[in-house]
């Protein structure tokens, strides 16, 4: 069982890993059209 925090923790973490994931893809697609 998760407690309240351990919850909230998981939730900041994946907004923050799907963040930086777009982020990446994003830069790297950049970088495939500047060439």
């Amino acid at each position: 069982m998760l407690s309240s925090r351990n919850a909230a923790l998981f939730q900041a973490g994946l907004v923050f890993g799907r963040d930086w994931y777009r982020r990446r893809r994003y830069s790297q697609f950049r970088r495939l059209s500047t060439n």
